[in-house]
């Protein structure tokens, strides 16, 4: 809120929650998803897919506060141009107050980079403390090992860029989402990822301009609060 002026009860109710829940799904309420045909309302977090990506923001915000692994969250859809990037890049804004273009270093990691390059970029986030890492844009089958293996541990211990030497070993805290059309997810990640799916049902959706929100990022830059 731009006034800082933000009351969060010490023991919230479920309508309390249910309110907060609606607040923060109006940012994507112009996004239509997969299996919402009966559902009245879009901000009704009983659609499984705003339900996931929901909890994929309130995973990144607490993820340094839980013990043990979390699972990546997977944003797919039909289309180029359907808002896949943007719809995870909400998230990155919501938790980290910019997005990976603010940055040219932004925490980004290109899906296809050979093993060896993908864990040392991946030792530099970790390093950081990086709240969301990104892998957008992943194309046919998806299995990484080092990404898996990152999902079920509570730390990461790779190579360190530049240097031919191991870097101690780090608390995972970031959460990965994984962005593409229509990815094959290997057994292994697809039991530990929380899909998100979008379906617009819109024959050219990059030409919509309907939208509640034109600058969406924006919008949520001014107004996050913390």
């Amino acid at each position: 809120h731009p006034a800082g002026k933000v009351r969060i009860p010490s023991c919230p109710t479920q309508a309390q929650a249910l309110h907060a829940a609606r607040r923060l799904l109006r940012l994507i309420q112009d996004y239509r998803f997969a299996g919402e045909e009966g559902i009245e309302h879009e901000l009704d977090p009983g659609n499984c897919n705003r339900s996931a990506w929901l909890a994929g923001v309130l995973t990144s915000v607490a993820r340094a506060t839980i013990a043990g692994p979390v699972p990546m969250f997977g944003v797919t859809g039909r289309k180029q141009g359907d808002g896949k990037t943007k719809l995870s890049n909400i998230a990155v804004t919501l938790v980290d107050g910019k997005t990976p273009a603010d940055d040219e270093d932004g925490a980004k990691i290109m899906w296809d980079l050979p093993i060896e390059e993908f864990e040392k970029r991946l030792a530099v986030f970790l390093m950081r403390g990086t709240k969301i890492l990104k892998i957008d844009n992943v194309e046919g089958e998806f299995g990484h090992p080092v990404i898996a293996s990152l999902v079920t541990s509570n730390y990461f211990q790779g190579r360190i860029l530049g240097r031919s030497q191991l870097t101690p070993s780090i608390r995972a805290d970031a959460t990965i989402w994984i962005t593409g059309n229509n990815p094959r997810l290997t057994l292994d990640m697809l039991r530990r990822t929380i899909p998100v799916r979008i379906d617009l049902k819109h024959e050219h959706p990059e030409a919509r301009t309907d939208f509640l929100f034109p600058d969406l990022i924006g919008h949520v830059k001014q107004f996050r609060f913390y």
